[in-house]
């Protein structure tokens, strides 16, 4: 979303850790913390374009909406990686069944990334996906602004009117055995 003229540049007056990841890295710093993030999450949003993030922060996500937290996550409708969608949307049932709300947006291509954990947000390059957090040199600026965060969390609010929801009923209608195995096959192609 571009700015709009009068609209107020979005910086934080308090700058956050940058976060690094890569395959030189023993340990992901933005995953670590991201899913130190969590742990203790009420509202989690997360926009990502390439959405196959590892089992333990899966398990992460659906915690914190097993205990009463609420995870959002806007995903791409339209990709210009057909497998990653495939592997994205394979992940979807055990989410949705946490109580994990997914919508997929659709005017085009999403190539944004953050995540808003409460009033932390994450900010750079890094998808939730193997590539970006073991192959690829990586991002990621660590925010703690609660203006930044109400604002980010307004433009989220508001790409919702151009996104799909997908529930639980329509995910288990559309898997059909071939779409579980084109969804396995993507996820292990994909994943370490």
């Amino acid at each position: 979303r571009r700015p709009h003229r009068g609209d107020r540049p979005l910086f934080s007056r308090q700058p956050g850790p940058v976060l690094f990841s890569g395959p030189r890295l023993v340990r992901n710093q933005f995953s670590r913390q991201l899913g130190q993030s969590l742990r203790h999450a009420r509202h989690v949003r997360i926009v990502a374009a390439y959405f196959v993030p590892s089992f333990r922060l899966r398990r992460a996500l659906r915690a914190v909406a097993r205990r009463g937290g609420i995870v959002e996550l806007l995903l791409a409708g339209k990709t210009d990686v057909p497998l990653a969608q495939r592997a994205a949307r394979s992940l979807y049932g055990p989410l949705l069944r946490a109580g994990v709300r997914i919508w997929e947006y659709q005017p085009q291509i999403l190539h944004a990334k953050l995540a808003l954990v409460d009033d932390a947000l994450f900010v750079g390059s890094a998808n939730l996906d193997a590539r970006s957090l073991s192959i690829n040199y990586e991002l990621t600026v660590h925010l703690h602004d609660a203006r930044l965060a109400a604002e980010a969390a307004a433009m989220f609010t508001a790409d919702l009117a151009h996104a799909r929801p997908i529930t639980l009923a329509e995910w288990t209608a559309s898997r059909t055995w071939l779409t579980r195995l084109r969804g396995a096959w993507a996820r292990f192609l994909l994943t370490k």
